[in-house]
């Protein structure tokens, strides 16, 4: 008789819009295909018509979130006719751990706090998952993760705790690694690693003409990352900034670069963001929007085009570096300042989010401009290095659901 097939869930990820999460997936898929092709891959997914054109046909997709039950029915009837609550959010389906030998929690910033000091319902639903992967006697990883810091030690103590069940912790920069191996009943289960996105290669069939003479500046931004800014100072403050260093530059073209288009979310639909700039700006013929329905790896592509890249989405940061586009980091936590360090082996290339609208900021992004062809050779020599430490995490991976 055949021996089955075993089954490996990729779960956390979330929507697929969000061009991180697909890069995660889609360096996720090479990393294992490589080290475990005899593994059958699940993702647990919340769009399948949208996932199925962006991904592998050999990738599995499977729901994992519960829309229908008697709590959300009873509180949804309490918000529309007696306009009481708000009705309950979908929560995900505990047991799908139970269902597979091998779980990748996709921690990307899901162990880490909310801007409250408390934690999210995303992370609870997941330290579920892992709580019941491990007690059905399957492998529980954590995967391609930041993790922390925790302001309040409850929450760090029942994360902690949630973690020494795991079988394997890849966590994606030095800040988490330093900070979980505080913690001696997990360091022997951590290891240091580069994000799986390194391992997703760009589309490179895209078509994008350079007028000569002009510098082609890729733009991401996103009010989720500066609306501490916006309610301060207001929005149009930071988008004058940028039609500043136009003004003071006549030879920049700014490419504005989606790279999260939830729909009907300001706060996270980079592309609406973008286009409140767009319509703002008094040098429409230097500001340039890509389409907000690319994927990752289009827009990879795109990124690879650019002469320099100013990122606030970590991933798209990765997709610049990764590329070798020189990438200024806008940083708002750690994961942003800990991969700019990787990046650079220094912070002369990120800038905070608060200090954008000094005058710092122009002048960084002018001496990057000025350093650029360095700044591109130097990352050409990373390239390797980069998907070699992405890879290690598949040699690890392979060594503890093979024992």
């Amino acid at each position: 008789m055949m021996e089955r097939r075993k089954r490996l869930l990729i779960i956390g990820t979330g929507s697929l819009r969000n061009y991180g999460c697909e890069a995660i997936v889609q360096g996720t898929y090479a990393i294992i295909k490589r080290y475990l092709p005899d593994w059958d891959i699940y993702l647990g997914t919340e769009d399948k018509q949208y996932d199925r054109n962006l991904l592998p046909n050999d990738i599995h997709l499977v729901t994992y979130k519960k829309r229908f039950t008697l709590y959300r029915l009873w509180r949804g009837i309490l918000r529309r006719f007696f306009h009481i609550g708000k009705g309950s959010a979908v929560r995900m389906d505990y047991n799908i751990g139970k269902k597979y030998d091998a779980v990748l929690s996709c921690g990307g910033d899901n162990f880490c706090q909310a801007p409250d000091g408390t934690i999210y319902d995303l992370l609870v639903d997941l330290m579920r998952i892992g709580d019941m992967t491990h007690n059905s006697g399957g492998k529980y990883v954590l995967w391609g993760a930041s993790v922390g810091p925790f302001m309040r030690e409850k929450n760090r103590k029942r994360v902690f705790e949630n973690l020494e069940k795991t079988d394997l912790i890849c966590v994606r920069e030095e800040l988490s690694y330093n900070y979980i191996a505080q913690d001696d009943a997990l360091k022997s289960r951590i290891r240091l690693v580069a994000d799986p996105a390194f391992c997703m290669k760009p589309d490179k069939n895209v078509e994008f003409e350079k007028k000569q003479g002009f510098i082609y500046i890729g733009l991401n931004l996103s009010l989720l990352a500066t609306e501490q800014i916006v309610s301060d100072k207001g929005v149009n403050n930071l988008f004058q900034l940028f039609d500043d260093i136009l003004r003071e530059n006549s030879n920049y073209i700014f490419v504005c670069i989606p790279h999260v288009v939830l729909q009907n979310s300001m706060v996270q639909n980079d592309s609406l963001f973008l286009g409140e700039y767009v319509k703002f700006t008094k040098y429409s013929d230097r500001v340039l929007m890509l389409p907000p329905s690319l994927g990752a790896a289009k827009t990879k592509g795109y990124v690879a085009k650019m002469d320099l890249l100013i990122a606030a989405r970590m991933h798209c940061c990765v997709g610049g570096i990764s590329t070798a586009t020189p990438t200024l980091f806008i940083t708002y936590s750690n994961k942003g300042k800990g991969m700019a360090y990787y990046a650079y082996k220094h912070h002369e290339y990120d800038i905070e989010v608060a200090q954008l609208l000094t005058s710092r900021f122009p002048l960084l992004v002018n001496k990057m401009v000025n350093e650029r062809k360095e700044i591109k050779a130097y990352l050409e020599t990373r390239q390797q290095n980069f998907v070699d430490d992405a890879m290690q995490g598949g040699i690890y991976l392979c060594d503890v659901l093979n024992k």
